[in-house]
């Protein structure tokens, strides 16, 4: 994981020169980058694989491991992630492992096969 400030990670986006968007098509393993936040390693913690990029319009935000090693699709605007992302500035214990062994288990509940449309 690389470490950074917001501010630092901000200069660094804003510094990267821009890419045709059919370069982004296909399954991206995903990376922490480290700033500080009260959210660094949750996604992690939750056993986050990555993006799938359909097409330049339709893409899966939030790809996670299930126990057998399948991919499940999670809609990052859904009630349940964002209450359980919400509540870890207030509960950092929601990024321990067992809970994020139990996240695995639950994830079926809010999974999504229908990407998130731009």
């Amino acid at each position: 994981m690389t470490h950074s400030t917001t501010q630092g990670a901000l200069t660094l986006f804003d510094s990267l020169d821009t890419i045709d968007t059919d370069f982004m098509i296909g399954a991206w393993r995903g990376e922490g980058y480290n700033t500080g936040h009260s959210f660094d390693g949750l996604l992690e913690s939750y056993h986050w694989h990555g993006k799938i990029f359909e097409d330049s319009e339709n893409v899966h935000p939030l790809v996670f491991s299930s126990p057998s090693g399948r991919k499940r699709f999670v809609n990052p605007g859904g009630f349940i992630v964002g209450s359980i992302f919400g509540m870890v500035e207030n509960l950092p214990s929601l990024k321990s492992k067992p809970v994020g062994n139990f996240f695995q288990y639950i994830m079926p509940l809010f999974s999504s096969q229908s990407p998130v449309q731009d």
